[in-house]
């Protein structure tokens, strides 16, 4: 009788104590993972998408979708009043796109196969993977 309370003792506590490992590991593990992304999307915009005052970026790790994303927004222009892209940036893939022209208004908003009408369907169509 004591050695099966003994043992429910022993793995009563390794189920309380191996949750809090695990959490812990994963916010590194997490917060690594933000951080390289971070980096990798300051790299990238500085060398593609800079323009000088009136770009500007946002990273964020999607942990569901394991990828890091960048959010550019680009103003100003002859003819381009604001310029958003989306894209994967380890994997190379864009996303999505939205331009606002001076003469002809939004003249293109997709996000993967969806077309969009606004700005604010574009912001809407993204925030999966920027938020999440």
């Amino acid at each position: 009788m004591c050695k099966i309370l003994s043992n429910i003792f022993i793995l009563t506590c390794l189920f309380l104590l191996l949750p809090l490992n695990v959490y812990s590991s994963s916010i590194k593990e997490d917060y690594e993972l933000q951080e390289r992304c971070e980096k990798s999307c300051k790299e990238v915009f500085s060398q593609k998408y800079d323009l000088g005052n009136g770009s500007f970026y946002n990273s964020h790790y999607n942990k569901k979708l394991n990828k890091c994303f960048i959010s550019v927004l680009q103003l100003g222009g002859p003819l381009t009043i604001k310029r958003k892209i989306l894209l994967d940036i380890h994997g190379n893939k864009d996303y999505g796109v939205f331009t606002d022209t001076v003469v002809r208004g939004i003249i293109l908003c997709e996000v993967l196969d969806k077309k969009c009408n606004s700005e604010k369907e574009w912001d809407y169509l993204i925030r999966p993977y920027m938020e999440e």
